[in-house]
């Protein structure tokens, strides 16, 4: 380390829009024979000599003695640190971390958009050490990469005005941009996010080599807590987000995501009155053994008062692949994972019109397969987890919406029972594929929404070596969703179907969804190609096939 004896004052910033060429610093050349004039220090000294003109660019600014708008937002509550720290990069421009003697390996590359990157000197020694970098406000647009691990979290939360003046940058610490500020790019290569990827709008590419605690995309990111900095003697996060889409906003999606695990759940936002939830689009998760959600967004609830008269329509959820991976507690298994498409919206009951959303389908979903070489195969190992897939409700209104229906469904796992606090087993669904409800008529003039249909669907749940069959209560339960229900003098819907399902497993149901009642009652849903298979020495103990009740015509 340098000696501090002239530090520079940290309101001297260069204006960036005085620089053509992107940027470089270099940080963290830390110990004897290491240090180099171009290596930049927390607080910078001038007794070593100027730096270079292609590594000049870029200082950090501490945040507890600067008064820019920055440093005010995010150092301007207690505790207060004086070594927090934050560099402004914009397109072009990276941070290289020291990694051995006269080597130098890209940290933060900024290749689009703009990003502030937060940074706490932990060990007070005013050099860049691994697990320092502590959290990133991004802007519109961006596209980041990071070859390292994130000790905090990443928040569409800068506001540049559109220009390259650090003076004008807003951060906000109490909610998010807007939904139209998401993330086009985030790739964190180097290990994991300790903390939380927030996004007002759309997330479009991401990949996270390790662990991320929640991925929340527009109205999700609601009331979720976050900081840029860390302080040992009060861990609590600091700030805490606030959004709500405007009436007719879509909610935001999430598409293209490749994540090691997750520590809670991966969330679209739910749509503003009226609009669509918003959707999941090609999530992959390759090594979690434990439980986790992936949720789309809430379709938008109808608003007199906004003119928006329909509820809007669930998010889909489409084309998940989970990896199998052994579970490192295999005393403690039945973990939840948890794929669930959005309901649709709801009219308000006061209104006599109006439809309600549909609700989300959930389509192309496996679980205990791999992706490899531009296919995908099933996975070595299994899986010890509860899966629980459900299509999105229809919302309820003068015409109930549809239920989402669960298409293309793929379950490998090795699921034991459920077991009471006896160990016994107890009688409990691990498996579990679900086709939406209908929305209720709430009208006398209306209609209730079908049931949401299951089709495609292909269940292995391959344990054999927990307790004794005659004893086992594993269930495998996969039922089509029921018609919704019917305001006096409306007319009843038909149920869901469920078609084409094989099924390994001891205690199996395949359910169709009961038609409603009404002016004119609905069929009952279907039960077609139903392949109950024998492998691996295991053998169905109960079987229950039911076709859908039909409603009863008042």
């Amino acid at each position: 380390m340098k000696p501090l004896l002239i530090p520079v004052p940290s309101n001297l910033i260069e204006p960036l829009e005085s620089r053509i060429a992107p940027a470089i610093m270099l940080i963290g050349a830390i110990g004897s024979g290491r240090e180099n004039r171009n290596d930049t220090e927390y607080q910078e000294d001038t007794v070593a000599g100027v730096r270079d003109d292609a590594f000049n660019d870029l200082n950090f600014v501490n945040t507890s003695t600067s008064a820019d708008p920055i440093s005010v937002a995010v150092d301007n509550t207690t505790p207060n640190s004086p070594n927090t720290f934050y560099v402004r990069l914009d397109a072009g421009d990276r941070i290289d971390r020291f990694t051995e003697t006269n080597n130098y390996q890209e940290l933060v590359t900024v290749r689009s958009g703009s990003a502030i990157v937060y940074f706490t000197d932990l060990n007070a020694d005013n050099e860049y050490s691994e697990g320092e970098l502590t959290g990133l406000s991004l802007s519109a647009n961006a596209v980041v990469e990071i070859n390292g691990p994130v000790f905090g979290d990443i928040v569409t939360n800068l506001d540049t005005k559109g220009t390259k003046d650090i003076a004008d940058d807003v951060v906000v610490t109490n909610g998010l941009i807007g939904p139209k500020q998401g993330i086009k790019s985030l790739n964190v290569i180097g290990g994991s996010i300790d903390g939380s990827i927030l996004s007002g709008g759309d997330i479009s590419s991401m990949i996270v080599r390790g662990n991320v605690e929640n991925v929340l995309a527009g109205s999700a990111a609601n009331g979720a807590q976050f900081d840029f900095f860390v302080f040992p003697l009060n861990p609590n996060p600091r700030f805490t987000i606030g959004f709500v889409p405007d009436a007719g906003v879509k909610g935001s999606s999430i598409r293209n995501a490749e994540i090691v695990s997750l520590t809670d759940r991966l969330e679209a936002g739910g749509g503003g009155a009226g609009a669509a939830g918003g959707s999941l689009t090609n999530i992959q998760i390759t090594v979690d053994s434990d439980s986790f959600s992936l949720i789309a967004g809430k379709g938008g609830d109808a608003s007199i008062a906004a003119s928006r008269l329909n509820g809007g329509a669930g998010g889909s959820i489409t084309k998940v692949l989970i990896a199998g991976v052994p579970d490192p507690t295999p005393l403690a298994p039945n973990d939840l994972v948890l794929i669930k498409a959005g309901a649709g919206g709801s009219v308000e009951l006061a209104a006599t019109t109006g439809k309600g959303g549909v609700g989300g389908t959930v389509r192309d979903v496996r679980v205990g397969f791999e992706a490899s070489g531009g296919t995908t195969l099933p996975s070595a190992s299994l899986l010890a987890d509860n899966v629980r897939v459900e299509a999105g409700a229809g919302g309820a209104g003068q015409i109930g919406g549809a239920g989402g229906k669960a298409l293309s469904i793929n379950v490998r796992v090795g699921t034991p029972d459920v077991v009471g606090p006896l160990g016994v087993p107890v009688a409990f669904d691990e498996i579990v594929v679900l086709g939406g409800a209908g929305g209720n008529a709430v009208a006398a003039t209306g209609k209730a929404g079908a049931g949401g249909s299951v089709d495609k669907v292909e269940i292995r749940n391959q344990n054999s070596t927990f307790s004794n069959p005659d004893t086992r209560e594993d269930d495998i339960l996969v039922q089509a969703g029921a018609a919704g229900l019917v305001a006096s003098g409306a007319v009843g819907a038909v149920g869901g179907s469920v078609l084409n399902v094989k099924l390994l497993g001891l205690d199996l149901q395949v359910i169709a969804g009961d038609g409603s009642s009404g002016k004119t009652g609905g069929k009952g849903g279907s039960v077609r190609n139903i392949t109950v298979l024998d492998e691996n020495a295991i053998l169905a103990k109960t079987i229950n096939f039911h076709a859908g009740r039909g409603g009863d015509g008042t």
